[in-house]
């Protein structure tokens, strides 16, 4: 059987991790692989973007606190660390920026939704 590596920065295991999104896509892949789940990944360079995010929220300026460069690189490093000793056939993940910096000679699949 195929082992899927399927990566979120939430817990896939609750229903309520990103409006069930990834809850249901673990269950789904379950269904047809075996499953390496990481996640969730810590918050701890995210945090520091939130007061920047507060602030700019004052002159109404959106900003996506998961898309500065330290934080992909962070979040690429835990889960590097996380599978340091695992083996995997395919990448399977919802958010696009924790792959950015991720490293793999492996096939990733990016699986997003729409609002």
């Amino acid at each position: 059987m195929k082992k899927i590596l399927f990566l979120t920065r939430l817990d896939p295991k609750k229903i309520h991790s990103w409006s069930g999104t990834n809850y249901f896509m673990l269950q789904t892949l379950k269904n047809n692989f075996s499953v390496i789940t990481v996640g969730p990944l810590s918050n701890r360079i995210r945090i520091l973007y939130v007061l920047k995010r507060i602030f700019l929220s004052i002159f109404n300026i959106k900003y996506e606190i998961d898309r500065p460069i330290l934080i992909a690189k962070d979040f690429a490093k835990q889960i590097e660390l996380k599978i340091k000793k695992l083996s995997f056939d395919a990448v399977v993940v919802s958010d696009t920026y924790l792959v950015s910096f991720f490293k793999t000679k492996k096939p990733i699949f990016i699986f997003t939704t729409t609002e």
